[in-house]
């Protein structure tokens, strides 16, 4: 009875010391996952203001891009005037809210134990996404604003 006891007690060590590495691991990949989903999400967001400004401000249509030559019209610069920016940002925040929740959730299920430990991990993962998505994007715009002429042509974007 004693060996299945310590059986038993040693299986539960390792346990709980490989579910110690996971959640170490995740919370990490957890804060990269979200802020590559923010920083790609501004990124398009960007693009897509400037384009369409200049579009809009030289009259240029998507057949017009078809007709110059020297191949440049296949740079596929149309596709970021199609963007819808709002429809866009309320994706980022609802695929970041989902990634949290799918993270505190595989902590939780590694972890085991009882589930106010899941409101321990959602507080930290939460507040976590809360502060990249107030960082993430203003770090962007300042590291892709363009001075000088772009800045004049797209209209201050």
């Amino acid at each position: 009875v004693s060996s299945s006891n310590l059986e038993l007690v040693l299986l539960r060590m390792k346990r709980e010391r490989i579910a110690k590495g996971f959640s170490s691991l995740v919370i990490p990949l957890h804060v990269a996952m979200v802020a590559l989903l923010l920083f790609i999400g501004q990124i398009l967001t960007i693009f897509s203001t400037i384009i369409t400004s200049l579009f809009t401000q030289f009259d240029i249509t998507g057949s017009e891009l078809e007709g110059i030559p020297g191949g440049m019209g296949g740079m596929n610069l149309g596709i970021f005037g199609g963007v819808p920016i709002e429809l866009l940002g309320q994706f980022v925040v609802i695929v970041t809210i989902i990634l949290t929740l799918a993270n505190i959730f595989a902590i939780v299920a590694v972890k085991g134990g009882p589930m106010y430990l899941a409101i321990y991990y959602g507080m930290f993962m939460f507040t976590l996404s809360g502060i990249l998505m107030i960082i993430i994007p203003p770090l962007v715009k300042m590291a892709f604003s363009f001075d000088g002429v772009l800045d004049s042509l797209a209209g201050g974007v």
